[in-house]
């Protein structure tokens, strides 16, 4: 699993394609814990920087919203989220599934209602990750058949 999500995010599209996956799932998570603060900071009657250090200080380790194990969590089922979504675009991409053959795309859209299930989230995510890396193995190169 590891070799195969490392030798995917080895190409430079899929990489960035994983960070800005991650990064917005991140922001997600931490947004939709405080729904009433972000519509302010995007609606209110601020100058654009206050709007913008208003929605920075959402995040972990930047604000005071989370610990630091809450901050891990949110940050390691954020990055999972990106490694997850751009397998599943690799996979869907080389060998021409669609998401109709493809099984339930509602597993890349996990909604966090709270911190208490990041864990949960989590388990799923590297098992999703497992099961691409593993349906991305066979044909006729015995491994990933992703070019480095």
């Amino acid at each position: 699993m590891g070799r195969t999500a490392r030798l995917v995010l080895s190409v430079p599209g899929y990489a960035l394609l994983a960070g800005v996956v991650a990064v917005a799932a991140l922001a997600l998570f931490v947004f939709s814990l405080n729904l009433p603060l972000v519509g302010y900071a995007v609606t209110g009657d601020l100058a654009i920087m206050a709007r913008v250090r208003l929605l920075v200080a959402q995040f972990p380790f930047v604000g005071p919203s989370f610990t630091t194990v809450q901050g891990l969590l949110l940050v390691g089922v954020a990055a999972l989220t990106g490694v997850d979504v751009t397998m599943a675009v690799y996979h869907f991409r080389e060998h021409g599934i669609s998401v109709r053959e493809g099984g339930s795309g509602l597993l890349l859209l996990l909604p966090l209602d709270g911190l208490e299930f990041a864990l949960g989230s989590g388990l799923v995510l590297l098992l999703s990750v497992f099961w691409l890396a593993d349906g991305m193995r066979g044909g006729e190169i015995n491994g990933c058949p992703v070019d480095i």
